[in-house]
Protein backbone atom coordinates (compact mmCIF):
# COMPACT_ATOMS: atom_id res chain seq x y z
CA UNK A 1 0.00 0.00 0.00
CA UNK A 2 2.85 2.40 0.81
CA UNK A 3 4.41 1.87 -2.62
CA UNK A 4 1.13 2.91 -4.25
CA UNK A 5 0.98 6.08 -2.16
CA UNK A 6 4.62 6.92 -2.94
CA UNK A 7 4.03 6.36 -6.68
CA UNK A 8 0.95 8.59 -6.65
CA UNK A 9 2.79 11.32 -4.75
CA UNK A 10 5.69 11.17 -7.20
CA UNK A 11 3.26 11.46 -10.13
CA UNK A 12 1.45 14.43 -8.54
CA UNK A 13 4.81 16.14 -8.01
CA UNK A 14 5.60 15.71 -11.73
CA UNK A 15 2.15 17.10 -12.61
CA UNK A 16 2.76 20.18 -10.46
CA UNK A 17 6.16 20.77 -12.06
CA UNK A 18 4.67 20.44 -15.55
CA UNK A 19 1.83 22.81 -14.65
CA UNK A 20 4.15 25.41 -13.12
CA UNK A 21 6.38 25.28 -16.20
CA UNK A 22 3.59 25.86 -18.73
CA UNK A 23 0.17 25.28 -17.19
CA UNK A 24 -1.60 27.84 -19.35
CA UNK A 25 -0.79 25.82 -22.47
CA UNK A 26 -2.19 22.66 -20.87
CA UNK A 27 -0.65 19.61 -19.31
CA UNK A 28 0.34 16.85 -21.73
CA UNK A 29 1.89 13.43 -21.19
CA UNK A 30 5.08 14.75 -22.81
CA UNK A 31 5.31 17.66 -20.35
CA UNK A 32 4.76 15.38 -17.37
CA UNK A 33 7.36 12.93 -18.69
CA UNK A 34 9.87 15.76 -19.17
CA UNK A 35 9.22 17.06 -15.64
CA UNK A 36 9.58 13.60 -14.08
CA UNK A 37 12.80 12.95 -16.01
CA UNK A 38 14.58 15.85 -14.28
CA UNK A 39 13.04 16.09 -10.81
CA UNK A 40 14.12 15.06 -7.33
CA UNK A 41 11.32 13.47 -5.28
CA UNK A 42 11.15 12.68 -1.58
CA UNK A 43 8.96 12.57 1.47
CA UNK A 44 11.37 13.93 4.06
CA UNK A 45 12.25 11.44 6.77
CA UNK A 46 10.37 8.62 5.04
CA UNK A 47 11.55 7.99 1.48
CA UNK A 48 14.03 9.45 -0.98
CA UNK A 49 15.43 11.70 -2.19
CA UNK A 50 15.10 10.05 -5.58
CA UNK A 51 17.04 11.99 -8.22
CA UNK A 52 16.20 11.64 -11.88
CA UNK A 53 17.66 10.64 -14.27
CA UNK A 54 20.45 9.35 -11.97
CA UNK A 55 18.16 6.96 -10.10
CA UNK A 56 17.29 5.07 -13.29
CA UNK A 57 20.81 3.62 -13.12
CA UNK A 58 21.55 3.41 -9.38
CA UNK A 59 20.09 4.51 -6.05
CA UNK A 60 21.07 8.15 -5.54
CA UNK A 61 21.52 8.31 -2.63
CA UNK A 62 20.83 4.97 -0.98
CA UNK A 63 18.29 5.55 1.81
CA UNK A 64 16.62 3.28 4.27
CA UNK A 65 15.58 2.34 7.76
CA UNK A 66 15.50 -0.89 9.69
CA UNK A 67 12.64 -2.03 11.90
CA UNK A 68 11.67 -5.26 13.59
CA UNK A 69 8.48 -6.53 15.14
CA UNK A 70 8.12 -8.19 18.52
CA UNK A 71 4.72 -9.52 17.43
CA UNK A 72 2.72 -6.63 18.87
CA UNK A 73 4.54 -3.52 17.70
CA UNK A 74 7.29 -2.28 15.38
CA UNK A 75 10.60 -1.22 16.89
CA UNK A 76 12.99 1.05 14.98
CA UNK A 77 16.43 -0.53 14.99
CA UNK A 78 18.06 2.06 12.74
CA UNK A 79 16.60 5.51 12.03
CA UNK A 80 15.95 6.61 8.43
CA UNK A 81 19.15 7.90 6.85
CA UNK A 82 20.78 8.31 3.45
CA UNK A 83 24.27 7.58 2.17
CA UNK A 84 26.06 8.84 -0.90
CA UNK A 85 28.16 5.67 -0.89
CA UNK A 86 27.74 3.59 -4.03
CA UNK A 87 28.33 -0.06 -4.76
CA UNK A 88 29.28 -1.64 -8.08
CA UNK A 89 26.47 -3.31 -10.00
CA UNK A 90 27.36 -6.78 -11.27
Amino acid sequence: MAAGYFTADMFITALKIAYEADGKAGITPEKVRAAAAEMTWEIEGLVGPTKYPDSTVKPTPSCGTLAKSDGTKWITVREFSCSERSFPVN
